[in-house]
């Protein structure tokens, strides 16, 4: 059947549905793992079927999301005809247009006419995405110390670009010893970062040990780290 067959009384649009089915076990983040599967719809599909209507809600806004770092979000929504596929999509499911990944903000809703009946699909959308904006850190994995409490090496410094550094307070104390500055930075780092609790971390020309939470997100390529650096220095030297 060729596309100019096909019903485009929605719109001329082809989308990719992104099912996410559960399956057994749970992944290296405690989170349970799923199958993805994938089903296209509208008339470059095969086999084709009604063309969809993918719209743009509004322009792109640059926000803080839940890990403390700064993200571009996109709005979008979907007109998608009716079937079981369609009607099947929950809010942990996704559609790819264009190349990317939107995440569905809740489950897809049949919208009805009162001459027609079911008349389409209507599913919210949201995509988010790193600004490119970062900052160089230095990490320097900790080994400990041997019995006679001479620290060990951990491994070699390495480099990586956080997301985002925010310097929480500074405090400066006064004793026998001189003066001691003492600050908090909150860092987002990759998930993937090689780093522990304890290992040192260099922001901004401070160095002090690190303390981890992971934050983990549906979207794809925004798993983040959090990480709280305490820092001292001054006093006797």
């Amino acid at each position: 059947m060729g596309s100019d067959l096909i019903d485009t009384d929605i719109g001329c649009d082809t989308v990719t549905l992104v099912f996410r089915d559960p399956a057994t076990g749970y992944d290296a983040y405690n989170q349970p793992n799923v199958t993805e599967r994938t089903v296209d719809k509208g008339p470059l599909a095969d086999p084709p079927t009604p063309g969809c209507a993918f719209m743009f809600a509004a322009r792109p806004t640059e926000e803080m999301d839940e890990s403390g770092s700064v993200a571009v979000i996109r709005h979008a929504s979907v007109r998608l005809p009716v079937d079981d596929d369609t009607t099947a999509l929950a809010a942990t499911d996704a559609i790819q247009f264009g190349g990317r990944t939107y995440e569905m903000q809740g489950p897809a809703v049949v919208i009805s006419t009162l001459d027609a009946g079911a008349d389409h699909v209507f599913a919210e959308l949201q995509d988010m995405y790193d600004t490119g904006h970062g900052e160089n850190v230095t990490v320097t994995p900790n080994g400990g110390r041997d019995d006679d409490g001479n620290v060990l090496s951990g491994g070699a410094p390495f480099d990586v670009v956080a997301f985002t550094v925010e310097a929480g307070n500074t405090v400066a104390r006064f004793g026998p010893s001189g003066e001691v500055s003492e600050a908090a930075y909150t860092i987002v780092l990759p998930l993937t970062t090689p780093l522990s609790d304890d290992d040192w971390i260099t922001v901004r020309g401070k160095t002090g040990r690190a303390r981890i939470q992971k934050h983990l997100t549906q979207y794809a390529g925004r798993q983040r780290m959090v990480v709280l650096v305490s820092t001292v220095s001054g006093g006797e030297k």
